[in-house]
């Protein structure tokens, strides 16, 4: 695949913004907009360049801004789109470390329209810019990784903003439970989508305030609230009706005392659900999912209690509703019996992740990729620590596998080139592979898999880590036919050059996240490109003197 005409005339435009004349007044919003993120994925935010930006493309009518991991956006830069008046409907910050109070605190406390607000791992922010938040549209906020904020900041927020639908964050040692009760009184019915995963210190309080001023809310993520009870839960189940997103992973004291029934409370209404981590006995699981009428969502991640009669017995109920299924980390006893159920009572199946469920070999998934119309449906399929798994299986799926978007292969011992290319001809939607340390096959993956691969499929991530095989020549594939690419995991690597990286980092379309941590890497070793094919090689600077 090859960048579309669009995206090339961007890409002129974002290099040339010095030399065309007014440019800033024939673009249009959009693409002011989009070439703004460009600029900024592609760090061209220069001292010299800058000055060209600010003047062409900061304007009143620029709604949105998506600012990721730029060491060049700093105080400066958020100022002088502060000074260009624009209301901000959308505002995406992640990673910018040079970016402080000065600047972000100037920037939305001039921000009246403001809709949705990501700041991710900006560490260097304290409450003093949440507390300049205040836009009556403002429905969706998400904050994560800043380390320096308080519960003043979110009290701030949340207190001058109690129209927020969407609440999630990610909390530091600065953020404790005391937060929550604030978050609940003030959001109160406006509240939707809360997402407090990790707090840890979050307790039976907290719980109890949810469920007397958030009755509307359809999404709960509470994943690794290990002090919350079951005489909570019960309470805050009994008050919501509209719930919809539930994930209880790792809430352990809910299992206390034995034999509670507070899973037999969860809302009907539920149809995403996640229990990772509870070790739930097989009956009372079948008992409080074959409740669940409208459940289509269900992660039983790391469960070992799973056994191919509880597969066949809690399948046999819910089997046909269900179209996204993991038993990710079941490995003490999920087998390929109890894969057999979910062939046999799973009809509408999109999406199965089966991840380090090692006694899996796969062989009843051919029943299930035979069937055209079922293959079909299929979008999403993650194997990843299955090293045993079937070659015929994945020969299956490339045959009849049409719209598969994800797959994820880790550590799978058949897989090789020619499994690659089958792939690369009958999988045009796959976006997302993961093929890390698949070394142990008797033949091994090589550059020439993955070209094709990149040649035919839209990858937007690939994990190869630990294929000591690939060379430079899998990067430029990727750079020249997947100009989506957004992350590329090649640790362990140890052909492939910081050259390649840098270039295919330059010339995709968005930023690309790439992990390359290759210990003890010869530092001799360079690129070189054979003048008579085009091709690039890799050389030993050692042999290239060896030629003068």
């Amino acid at each position: 695949m090859a960048k579309s005409l669009g995206d090339v005339c961007l890409q002129c435009i974002a290099h040339n913004l010095n030399t065309i004349s007014n440019v800033g007044r024939r673009l249009p919003t959009s693409l002011k907009e989009k070439l703004l993120k460009r600029l900024v994925d592609h760090n061209m935010l220069t001292e010299d360049y800058l000055p060209h930006i600010t003047y062409h493309l900061f304007c009143p009518a620029v709604r949105w801004i998506v600012f990721r991991y730029c060491p060049q956006v700093t105080d400066e830069v958020l100022l002088q789109l502060s000074y260009s008046q624009c209301q901000l409907e959308r505002i995406v910050l992640e990673g910018c470390n040079n970016v402080t109070d000065l600047g972000l605190h100037t920037l939305l406390s001039k921000q009246t329209h403001l809709v949705l607000l990501k700041l991710n791992d900006l560490t260097k922010i304290t409450c003093k810019s949440l507390q300049a938040v205040s836009s009556p549209k403002l429905k969706s906020v998400y904050i994560t990784k800043c380390t320096q904020v308080s519960n003043d900041g979110i009290t701030s927020l949340v207190t001058k903003n109690p129209q927020i639908s969407t609440f999630h964050i990610n909390p530091c040692h600065k953020i404790t439970e005391d937060v929550v009760p604030v978050i609940a009184e003030c959001l109160g019915e406006s509240l939707n989508d809360l997402n407090i995963s990790g707090l840890y210190t979050v307790s039976d309080e907290s719980m109890l305030f949810i469920a007397k001023f958030c009755n509307k809310i359809k999404s709960l993520n509470f994943d690794g609230l290990v002090r919350i009870t079951s005489e909570s839960l019960s309470k805050l189940f009994q008050s919501l009706d509209h719930l919809t997103t539930l994930d209880l992973s790792f809430c352990y004291k809910i299992m206390e005392p034995q034999g509670n029934k507070v899973l037999e409370e969860i809302p009907v209404s539920v149809t995403s659900l996640s229990l990772g981590g509870l070790q739930i006995e097989g009956s009372t699981l079948i008992q409080v999912l074959s409740r669940l009428p409208k459940l289509t969502d269900l992660k039983l991640t790391g469960i070992n209690t799973i056994t191919a009669a509880v597969a066949d017995q809690l399948l046999k109920e819910i089997g046909h509703q269900l179209i996204s299924l993991n038993f990710g980390g079941c490995h003490l006893q999920f087998d390929d019996n109890c894969l057999q159920s979910v062939v046999e009572h799973c009809h509408n199946i999109e999406s199965l992740a089966l991840d380090h469920c090692t006694r899996v070999q796969g062989e009843p998934l051919k029943v299930l990729l035979a069937d055209p119309k079922r293959a079909k449906k299929v979008k999403i399929l993650s194997f990843g620590g299955c090293r045993d798994l079937s070659y015929d299986v994945l020969t299956l799926l490339a045959e009849n596998g049409i719209n598969l978007e994800e797959l994820h292969l880790s550590g799978v011992r058949c897989v090789n080139d020619a499994l690659l290319i089958s792939f690369a001809e009958n999988f045009p939607c796959l976006k997302y592979l993961s093929l890390k340390s698949c070394t142990h096959g008797q033949d091994h993956v090589t550059d020439r898999g993955i070209i094709e691969l990149a040649r035919c499929c839209p990858l937007k991530e690939l994990i190869v880590s630990g294929i000591h095989t690939l060379t430079d020549s899998s990067v430029f594939a990727l750079a020249n036919s997947c100009p989506d690419l957004q992350c590329l995991y090649v640790s362990g690597c140890g052909k492939i050059t910081q050259v390649a990286i840098r270039y295919l980092e330059d010339v995709c379309n968005d930023k690309v996240h790439v992990v390359h941590k290759v210990p003890n890497a010869d530092p001799n070793l360079l690129m070189a490109k054979n003048l008579d094919t085009g091709e690039f090689l890799r050389m030993d600077q050692e042999d290239y003197q060896q030629f003068n």
